[in-house]
């Protein structure tokens, strides 16, 4: 449906209305009048004196109410007026000989009227509502409104006439040849003067709403407004006529001899008035659809010719125009054009090198399809709507139980939401979001760094539980001698924990890591005596006293990295291997006594002493792959053992995007000789939904092949970012609000930005609204001929808000004037500037491999709308959606305006590159930013704000002198489209550095024009 179009008059003078006619509710603001005579009386020589009496109810002390006498010919033209005011005497006489015309005021203050027909015409204004009356000593009937009018489809028309002397029970209005008080069920014998009535009336196949539908007639005595008023809404697009009749009251003159030099109403009158609109049947609103070309197709209908429709820009051939005359009364001419386009897609890169994308063609993705049509007054009309070309996707709202659905290898840990956590989000996954890239050189760093910890682990670990092994006692034989008790225990162990190496091999599937543990030494001694005596002589006595140092060598703890454990399979069981040993020892034993012939050994104890026995085996106290801070400090057993789930992208800088949590659904790891790589799909979260955005399908969606094993220009490590990442950052910050409006304080006013010559401007119209918007003497102006100077000093009068009546010019002149709302613009106001972008920008990978430093980009951003406000309010803020006009039938007369809208489409030509630490990124954490270096704008719509395509008079008043303006305002203001975006996690847990970090491009579908990856890479290195 079309919407948002002014209403502007094209033909004919609308009488006495300043603004739209609308009739007051009970209890607001109402208007009457009356002519009750002084001298004379209704009758055929249609002359009187009368008191001029006006009623005023239910307005505030600041109501305004101005009144005049109007001479107007047989055709309602006005021939001249007087000011007025109430209780006036006033003398009216109706003649249709121009000799008997008079318009003037006696030295006694009588106002005389000799035409053919003499009009007491009374506006009353508070705030915003006008309101009118009319009241004359002869009979006429006359629409003033809609007549000759254009309106758009949807919207309501106001309906208003003016009827003097008219028998209430004799009216007739007619709409389209629908009888409207019939229609509605109403007799005018009972019902009229009455209302306000409503109800629905069917007109043209449509439902049409009548609404405050009031018959407000009276004799010329009786106090009344003498309108007949109502509202229509939901009117079909074409050509409307509106059919009024009725007779003259019965005392009224008829025409007659006496009455010759009467002027004698025919009481019934008639006005076409058209509805503009365009219809958009194909694609419908959020539709997505895969055909390139896309067809377009649709109506455009109205009541006057159709001069031109363009499709986003690109004219079409309205040639085939068909045309059904009317009969003026009861139909009204209808004129229609029916469109059937194919739409090509835009060459982006094409477009990007050069700006050639031609006007009406589609990006691939989301699309303001606006479809815009002109007739030959220049009315325009439009429809428009939201689709997408390809696959597109928006991030979800937000959700209380998306952290609920989490999956993955380990539940109980806290993981990152970019890295290892499966949302079960299927639908709304975007694959191959996120690629993850590690060499065997960095996972071999990360472990370096990893393995003092895992050795002084170890070391406390054997230590303690060495510590912990009790003491034992054993009966050794003495052989011929007495066998002692040994005490055998543990004195001690030294473990050098920096002994320790963690060598990796990347293999099919897996990567393998062999711990060469410490050597561990253990001290021990056994100790024991006895001796036999017989009869008190020493017969046997036996004395064991040794110390030893056992050193257990070649011990290793192996285990596998897998890849099915990082999509949730379980970690293999580490391998332990208890290697060898070696004792030494010291002292020996002693055999005393008769026994000292046995020649006892030692080598029993010995044997102890290898830790070959049950009793005192140490295999349990080095063994520690169960030993749950040995493994934590080496990553064995666990879920997550080279931190990858601390990588993801800094939150507070996401947040800038209007993006709540970016999710990384884990898809893929694949381990070879050659490297590390993961692929994660996407999900994507933002912050909130703005019910004002406009609703878009999203940003585009077209999944590119992972990048392959060896990236290229990678260095240890690498995060990748496909660029429908970025695009969903972008569809965040438009989806909740981050672009609905950008407004910014300019050293600029008014006086800067309008032409330096008011009278170079094409047309008298926006010359004299500049010279009024300079104080400039609207006597003083001159313009194209007698024609040129009257439009121009009117428009410069009714914009400065003079009294048009008291223009000491010509009719045209201060017919102009009345039909030219005061502005209420001075040339010291400050202007701001704003912009708002409802379509997602989209971001383009084209990096130049001759430029190392960064990557070449582009940010597309399509229908932006960018306006030059005046802060009247002088609070530095506007709501651009809400901002009125400066200019039109709807402007705004208090608080901040559009001075100057335009529509474009916009290229930012960007680079990117390694973001600043501790500016653009925290400490440590290394991004990327993206600067603008240049921007093409391609398609300009002046006046026009993308989605309420009305050219208004701004477009021609201060367009051409904005170009510059608004180019350079863009350029100061495009870094809202460019937050940086920063990647924690590279230092791998804290363990190493990212060294050298660079931004580097990956193409992975075969299409050079542009690549599909950006990302960050570096060296790892120990911290």
């Amino acid at each position: 449906m079309s919407r948002n179009l002014r209403l502007l008059a094209c033909t004919g003078v609308v009488l006495g209305l300043s603004s739209v006619y609308s009739l007051p509710a009970s209890g607001a603001l109402s208007l009457s009048c009356s002519l009750p005579y002084t001298h004379g009386k209704p009758g055929k020589d249609c002359t009187g004196k009368h008191t001029i009496e006006i009623q005023v109810a239910g307005g505030s002390p600041q109501t305004e109410v101005q009144a005049e006498l109007l001479a107007l010919d047989p055709n309602g033209v006005i021939l001249g007026a007087l000011p007025v005011e109430n209780h006036d005497p006033a003398h009216l006489r109706s003649r249709i000989d121009e000799d008997d015309y008079s318009l003037r005021t006696t030295n006694r203050g009588v106002h005389v009227v000799a035409a053919p027909i003499p009009l007491l015409s009374v506006t009353a204004v508070d705030g915003d509502e006008t309101v009118h009356a009319y009241c004359s000593d002869v009979p006429y009937l006359r629409l003033y409104q809609p007549t000759g009018q254009v309106a758009t489809a949807g919207d309501t028309v106001d309906v208003v006439l003016a009827a003097t002397g008219l028998e209430p029970a004799s009216l007739q209005v007619f709409v389209d040849g629908v009888e409207i008080a019939a229609a509605l069920g109403l007799t005018p014998a009972t019902d009229f003067p009455g209302g306000p009535y409503a109800g629905n009336v069917s007109i043209g196949g449509e439902n049409v709403e009548i609404t405050d539908l009031v018959v407000d007639l009276g004799d010329i005595e009786e106090p009344s407004s003498n309108t007949v008023s109502f509202t229509l809404e939901g009117l079909p697009a074409g050509g409307h006529v509106i059919f009024a009749d009725g007779e003259r009251l019965a005392n009224r003159p008829t025409r007659g001899p006496v009455s010759d030099a009467c002027h004698i109403d025919d009481m019934e009158d008639a006005g076409q008035f058209a509805v503009f609109g365009v219809d958009i049947e194909s694609p419908f609103e959020q539709q997505v659809v895969n055909a390139v070309p896309t067809p377009v197709s649709g109506v455009v209908k109205h009541g006057l010719p159709i001069a031109a429709t363009k499709i986003n820009g690109a004219a079409l051939d309205v040639s085939g125009q068909s045309f059904v005359a009317g009969d003026g009364k009861f139909t009204a001419d209808q004129y229609e054009y029916h469109f059937d386009e194919a739409i090509p897609q835009t060459d982006l890169r094409a477009d990007l090198d050069a700006g050639s994308a031609p006007l009406g063609s589609f990006d691939r993705g989301s699309n303001r399809l606006t479809v815009d049509a002109l007739d030959t007054y220049g009315n325009r009309a439009f429809d428009e709507l939201f689709f997408a070309v390809g696959g597109v996707q928006s991030p979800t709202a937000p959700l209380e139980t998306l952290a609920a659905n989490a999956l993955g290898f380990n539940v109980e840990r806290s993981v990152s939401p970019l890295l290892m956590v499966a949302l079960d989000e299927a639908e709304e996954a975007i694959q191959n979001s996120f690629v993850v890239g590690l060499t065997e050189d960095g996972i071999q760093a990360l472990m370096d760094q990893k393995c003092p910890d895992a050795g002084q682990a170890f070391k406390e670990s054997v230590q303690s539980k060495i510590a912990e092994i009790a003491p034992i006692s054993k009966k050794i034989s003495g052989g011929c001698s007495c066998s002692p008790n040994v005490e055998i225990g543990i004195t001690g162990s030294s473990i050098d924990a920096n002994a320790i190496s963690c060598p990796v091999t990347f293999q099919d599937g897996k990567i393998a890591v062999s711990i060469d543990l410490p050597d561990v030494t253990v001290y021990g001694s056994a100790y024991g005596h006895c001796k036999d005596t017989v009869a008190g002589v020493c017969v046997a006595e036996t004395t064991v006293d040794i110390t030893s140092t056992t050193t257990i060598s070649d011990l290793s703890l192996s285990f596998n990295i897998t890849e099915g454990q990082f999509l949730g399979d379980p970690p293999e069981e580490p391998v332990f291997v208890t290697g060898t040993s070696s004792v030494s020892t010291s002292g020996g034993s002693d055999v005393d006594c008769l026994a000292e012939v046995c020649n006892w050994a030692i080598e029993g104890i010995v044997t102890i002493f290898t830790f070959g026995t049950v009793d005192l085996d140490l295999t349990p106290a080095i063994d520690v792959s169960q030993v749950t801070e040995f493994n934590q400090a080496i990553g064995a057993s666990e879920p997550d053992p080279i931190d990858l789930g601390d990588i993801k992208i800094d939150e507070e800088e996401v947040e800038e995007f209007g993006q709540a949590s970016l999710g990384g659904a884990l898809e893929s790891v694949e381990i070879t000789p050659q490297g590390f790589l993961a692929t994660l799909s996407g999900n994507f979260e933002t912050l909130a939904v703005d019910t004002d955005v406009q609703p878009t399908p999203g940003a585009v969606v077209d999944v590119a092949p992972a990048p392959t094993m060896q990236i290229p220009n990678a260095g240890d490590a690498t995060v990748l970012l496909s660029d429908e990442v970025i695009n969903q950052l972008f569809s965040s910050m438009a989806e909740s609000g981050g672009l609905k409006t950008a407004c910014q304080y300019t050293d600029k006013s008014v006086d800067d930005v309008l032409p330096t010559d008011c009278d170079a401007l094409d047309g008298a119209a926006a010359s004299g609204m500049c010279h009024a918007i300079r104080g400039t003497d609207c006597e003083t102006l001159a313009g194209d001929g007698i024609t040129g100077t009257a439009i121009k000093q009117g428009v410069c009068h009714g914009a400065s808000g003079d009294t048009c009546s008291g223009i000491a010019g010509s009719d045209l002149e201060r017919n102009t004037c009345s039909g030219t709302p005061p502005t209420t613009l001075a040339a010291y106001n400050q202007v701001l500037f704003c912009s708002r972008q409802d379509n997602p920008p989209r971001f383009l990978i084209q990096d130049d491999a001759g430029t190392p430093a960064t990557v070449e980009t582009a940010v597309r951003l399509s229908d932006l709308s960018v306006a030059i406000v005046v802060d009247r309010d002088n609070d530095g803020f506007a709501e651009l959606n809400d901002t009125p006009d400066c200019f039109g039938s709807d402007a705004s007369v208090s608080g901040d305006c559009a001075l100057y809208n335009t529509c474009l489409d916009l290229n930012l030509v960007t680079t990117s590159s390694i973001a600043t630490e501790n500016l653009d990124c925290p400490a440590g954490v290394p991004g990327f930013v993206t600067d603008v270096v240049d921007f093409q704008i391609l398609n300009r719509q002046e006046g026009v704000v993308c989605g309420a395509a009305q050219e208004t008079v701004d477009g021609q008043l201060v367009g051409t002198s904005n170009d510059d303006d608004t180019v350079d305002l863009i350029g100061e203001n495009v870094d809202t489209y460019a937050p940086p975006l920063c990647v924690e996690g590279l230092d791998l847990g804290g363990f190493v550095t990212l060294q050298n970090p660079k931004i580097i491009a990956v193409e992975t579908d075969g299409d050079a024009d542009f690549q599909e990856y950006i990302g960050i890479t570096g060296e790892v290195a120990a911290p």
